[in-house]
């Protein structure tokens, strides 16, 4: 979230949308953003590929997209879990 708050703090104008899974990561990146009094930040809890897939619809959405500590998923088995792979790009480029 630090990014993100640091980017948000920079660019009031613009909206940062975040994507987590982990409770305390989003927690305290919300209060991190409250402390800051920054309004133009949002984080959803749930997969990043998921939210693309079902959630967000492919028009323009986004003017930028970072992708941060992507978890590697290592091992043929668990391809289908990275975010970073040419479905979840292909997606991103819609969007």
């Amino acid at each position: 979230g630090d990014c993100m708050l640091e980017l948000a703090g920079a660019d009031p104008e613009s909206d940062f949308f975040g994507i987590e899974l982990h409770r305390a990561s989003i927690a305290t990146a919300l209060k991190e953003a409250d402390d800051r009094g920054l309004r133009n930040v949002r984080v959803c809890k749930h997969d990043a590929a998921l939210v693309l897939r079902d959630h967000l619809p492919p028009a323009p959405l986004f003017a930028e997209v970072y992708i941060l500590f992507p978890d590697p998923w290592p091992g043929k088995g668990n391809a289908d879990r990275r975010i970073l792979r040419s479905s979840t790009v292909d997606m991103l480029a819609e969007r």
